[in-house]
């Protein structure tokens, strides 16, 4: 039977090898796949890992989040779900050959052993999207921004990059689809699951780099798993639906149907039958992505790049992933892919389009040069007659300043007999003039002084009265209007400062962007602080600005990089809940704009007892080598639950009672003595006081014992030296 007169539904359910025939001119030597390992697994102490939760399940394998205890690093495990240890190999083979692709776009192995008496291997954790999530996202908004199918198109050629570097190594994936494409919140690509990854040469892919790995692997000759039709069928190449042997060009055809599912928002198959589905890419019988009803157009050459690579013959598709790669990053940057053939004019189009914007200004300096040769025309004949008419009124003008130069000589000397009488009247009221100025400064500058305690303490209204009432003393006073222009910065209102600042030529600020500031772009936003605390004019309230922060509506994360690149310092952490610092000058009004929970000063704070009233969203705090520790102000603050003071010097204090402001239960004193402790009792939501070995309060003294009537439980613990 001649090969163009198949029956390719007879070929489909009776006859893989005829149909592979038309594929390929002659048969290639099959690919090798691991078929047993006779080299035991390491076993892994069942206490180093702690299982959290499942997170995902396959064919033949369950994924978990796990916990290595040894570094309290969160991982993923995969656990094969049968039970059978012949059916182990397989998944045994899949940890083997991902530990082996060493690339920043393949997810790492871990580890691989006996772990429960199972064998498992453990990757990274991946937080994030599939490709195939995302991709459906954007096919619900029924629209594919140049923007969004630009950023695809990057996360495909990341793809393209570690399918090139595994062909590099003779290893084929052979289930390539959206689903098995992860991409982290932070951008990172990784391709998983490589259950069903062959060796493409029998010169084994170990040989050159990996001997030693490979002498405990017996590789055997077979057939795509004895004819079974393996991977996805919406993406699986013609030569794996008819179960004919794989090659890098079958992985390239399923790459091309990620593409054409990136250009098209969807598979290039949709049918629930998958026989249907295996029989029409068998056919090749799907439509081109400029055939769909799409509410956007479709770029030539793109589907150029994806129809080629999608080619029926697998000798027709790009020969390497690399070559494909290239292509598309051509149409990426502007130019016409080889796979498009694209005729001149089409050529021209894309030039034009790429030097857009040197076109736009060599014909705006053409229209330029045109409209002022125009003018110079036009103006060439009026000043001629312009000429003659100002010759005409200079000679007028010459005739008139003779008459005015002897009436000016006539008003010199009046002026000069009246010299002295003005003068003596200009000193008088300069004396006066002065004397009032320095009164109103001087009030003035009191009012200054207010001004700034207020907003340093966050409160830019009490502020701005203020500041207002100075105005009204010395309204030119540069005092005052240095003070308006700091308000109104602190407030991120940049425009409104720069109103007063360029009064006295302070230019600095002049260069912020007041629109980005106000929209939260974080750098303009760490630009300008970055700024204001290396003015010198700033010193005393440069970090006043954190509370103008409160004003802008900024993410946790983005407000912890700007701590992170304005405040903090080696050695300091932060995260959206939780603050330690070694800093002794650490301004902690500034942690009021973030959720922070647990506050952990490793040195004495000396802005402590000045910000106490800050410190309301804190529930643990714990204080080392601090010097007048406010007890009693801090057990007032509303939600700090639990406080640890470790070699800390605690005030005297006389308690009152407050019992609707209390909320410390717990109060941790190590190698802290306080003079008394029969206060404590008076604290009415204390239930737990745990003191360092030795203590200066003993167990049967009457202190110890109104404590204990109180319904405190006292607790003495020992401490490490």
């Amino acid at each position: 039977m001649a090969k163009d007169d198949l029956d390719l539904q007879r070929a489909f359910d009776n006859s893989s090898e005829l149909i592979a025939n038309f594929y390929h001119e002659e048969k290639k030597t099959p690919p090798s796949r691991i078929q047993e390992l006779n080299i035991p697994l390491s076993p892994i102490n069942n206490d180093k890992f702690d299982k959290k939760q499942q997170i995902d399940t396959g064919g033949m394998k369950d994924i978990y989040e796990v916990v290595d205890r040894d570094t309290t690093r969160h991982l993923a495990m995969a656990v094969p779900k049968s039970n059978n240890k012949e059916d182990w190999n397989d998944f045994i083979f899949e940890a083997r050959v991902t530990a082996l692709l060493e690339h920043p776009n393949i997810v790492p192995v871990h580890d691989i052993g006996l772990f429960e008496n199972r064998p498992c291997f453990t990757m990274k954790l991946i937080n994030g999207d599939t490709l195939s999530q995302i991709i459906k996202r954007f096919s619900q908004q029924e629209k594919l921004a140049p923007s969004t199918l630009h950023d695809l198109i990057n996360i495909f050629l990341k793809v393209c990059d570690a399918m090139a570097y595994a062909h590099s190594k003779d290893v084929l994936h052979l289930d390539l689809k959206p689903d098995n494409i992860r991409i982290s919140d932070y951008g990172e690509v990784q391709v998983l699951d490589w259950g069903l990854a062959q060796f493409y040469k029998t010169s084994d892919f170990h040989t050159r780099s990996h001997t030693q790995e490979l002498s405990i692997i017996h590789q055997t000759d077979t057939k795509n798993l004895d004819g079974i039709v393996l991977g996805s069928p919406a993406y699986m190449s013609p030569e794996q639906a008819c179960a004919d042997y794989a090659n890098p060009r079958s992985d390239i055809y399923s790459l091309g149907a990620i593409l054409y599912s990136i250009i098209t928002l969807q598979p290039p198959f949709l049918d629930d039958d998958y026989r249907r589905v295996l029989k029409k890419t068998i056919k090749g019988d799907f439509p081109k992505p400029s055939e769909l009803k799409l509410n956007w157009s479709v770029d030539p050459g793109l589907e150029a790049i994806c129809l080629k690579a999608m080619a029926l013959k697998s000798r027709s598709r790009y020969k390497l992933v690399s070559a494909l790669a290239d292509d598309l990053r051509k149409w990426n940057s502007g130019y016409a892919p080889l796979a498009l053939n694209a005729p001149p004019l089409h050529l021209t189009k894309l030039f034009l389009r790429r030097n857009k914007f040197l076109l736009s200004l060599c014909l705006c300096f053409i229209l330029f040069i045109s409209i002022l040769s125009i003018a110079s025309y036009s103006n060439l004949s009026q000043s001629e007659a312009i000429a003659k008419l100002n010759a005409t009124k200079a000679a007028s003008a010459l005739d008139d300043l003779e008459v005015s130069q002897e009436k000016s000589r006539e008003n010199f000397r009046k002026l000069m007999n009246s010299r002295v009488k003005i003068q003596e009247t200009i000193e008088k009221l300069n004396e006066v003039s002065e004397e009032k100025v320095t009164i109103a400064q001087i009030a003035a500058d009191q009012f200054i002084q207010d001004a700034y305690s207020a907003f340093n303490q966050g409160n830019f209204s009490r502020a701005k009265m203020y500041a207002e009432q100075a105005k009204s003393l010395a309204p030119n006073y540069k005092s005052v209007i240095v003070l308006f222009g700091k308000i109104s910065l602190l407030e991120l209102n940049v425009d409104e400062a720069n109103k007063y600042f360029l009064q006295i030529d302070r230019i600095k600020y002049k260069f912020f962007d007041q629109k980005k500031i106000l929209k939260g772009n974080t750098d303009e936003i760490i630009r300008l602080i970055q700024t204001i605390q290396k003015d010198p004019s700033f010193s005393k309230h440069k970090h006043a600005i954190f509370l103008g922060l409160k004003r802008i509506k900024l993410s946790n994360k983005n407000k912890i990089r700007i701590f992170k690149e304005t405040l903090l310092q080696k050695g300091d952490e932060l995260s959206p809940t939780r603050f330690v610092t070694s800093q002794e000058s650490f301004p902690l009004f500034t942690l009021s704009i973030l959720p922070i929970r647990e506050l952990i000063c490793k040195r004495h704070i000396k802005t402590l007892n000045k910000h106490v009233h800050f410190l309301k969203n804190i529930s643990y705090l714990e204080l080392h080598n601090q010097v007048n520790v406010p007890l009693r102000q801090l057990s007032l603050i509303d939600n700090i639950k639990t406080m640890r003071l470790v070699n800390c010097q605690v005030n005297p204090f006389i308690w009152s009672a407050h019992k609707n402001r209390e909320s410390l239960e717990h109060l941790i004193l190590i190698e802290t003595p306080l003079a008394d402790y029969a206060p404590l009792a008076k604290i009415t939501s204390l239930k737990k006081l745990s003191l360092s070995k030795p203590s200066n309060l003993k167990k049967n003294s009457q202190a110890t014992l109104l404590l204990k009537e109180s319904g405190i439980k006292i607790d003495f613990i020992q401490t490490q030296n």
